[in-house]
């Protein structure tokens, strides 16, 4: 039977976190917030499992890298985030834990405690960050999702600022990682729990966004963007059942109509007018 310690749970994260990567990876047409949470389940397996095999590596590389992996994962999140919200990158809010993170892990090499601290305390600032990100911007997928994601990422980045301050109140529970402590195991479950339930929500926002682009593809005609036949008939129906109000339909006969090139005042008034529904092109 598998004991649910934390080295077995860090080793299962590094795992989930690549299977996620590479499934976000397969599906088409993967935008750029798409990719930047990509790379960052990549690098955020790599440092578990730097985690995993600290006891068998040079402090430099299991203390000081690790942490700088972590960080930086936080920081392709904080791009990943402001992607799906279409928001412009502060490049150095990217890069300033990038840099701070292994400063700090240097200066406090032989102080666990400490390094604990500010790293949990960075680590919390970061996916605040991100959660702050995703308050701004144009959202495209559903609002529930939204929340989710905002709230959740929000009550991580709380839980490593707790965690700081118990590190220092109470250094005993925290300061092993790969000791087997229950305490430990919640934290790796819960950052297991995020990064799937974060990895889908990104995923169907994605697919949202693609429903939506091959609905438009279907009912809007490519030369003028006026609805066709089918999406003509979709809003008559429509407005037949759910108004009281007489409908009128306006049907108009044009010969060779892709030939013919109409002002763009002109069409950005018959797209911006009431019987734009209603309008379809009949060749």
């Amino acid at each position: 039977m598998i004991e649910l310690d934390s080295p077995t749970l860090i080793i299962t994260q590094a795992i989930i976190q690549w299977l996620l990567a590479i499934l976000l990876m397969a599906e088409r047409g993967t935008n750029q917030g798409t990719k930047y949470w990509v790379i960052a389940l990549f690098i955020h397996g790599i440092a578990n499992l730097l985690l995993f095999a600290r006891p068998h590596l040079p402090p430099l590389i299991g203390i000081i890298f690790y942490n700088f992996c972590v960080s930086l994962a936080f920081s392709f999140g904080y791009l990943a985030f402001a992607r799906l919200v279409d928001k412009k990158v502060s490049f150095w809010l990217f890069l300033f834990p990038i840099l701070l993170m292994p400063i700090t892990m240097l200066i406090y090499i032989d102080d666990i405690i400490m390094r604990v601290i500010f790293a949990s305390i960075i680590f919390g600032i970061q996916l605040i960050l991100m959660s702050f990100t995703l308050t701004r911007g144009f959202w495209s997928g559903s609002e529930k999702l939204k929340g989710w994601l905002i709230y959740s990422t929000g009550l991580l980045g709380l839980g490593f600022i707790v965690r700081a301050l118990f590190c220092y109140i109470k250094p005993e529970l925290f300061i092993q990682m790969i000791a087997k402590s229950a305490l430990q195991g919640s934290l790796v479950i819960a950052g297991i729990i995020y990064m799937i339930l974060s990895t889908v929500v990104i995923l169907l926002v994605r697919l949202d966004v693609l429903n939506k682009e091959l609905s438009a593809l279907a009912s809007q005609d490519s030369l003028t963007g006026l609805f066709n036949r089918r999406a003509f008939i979709d809003n008559a129906k429509h407005m037949i059942v759910s108004d009281n109000l007489p409908v009128s339909v306006l049907m108009l006969d044009l010969d060779n109509f892709k030939k013919l090139m109409m002002p763009m005042d002109i069409m950005s008034v018959i797209r911006r007018s009431s019987f734009v529904p209603m309008l379809c092109k009949m060749d």
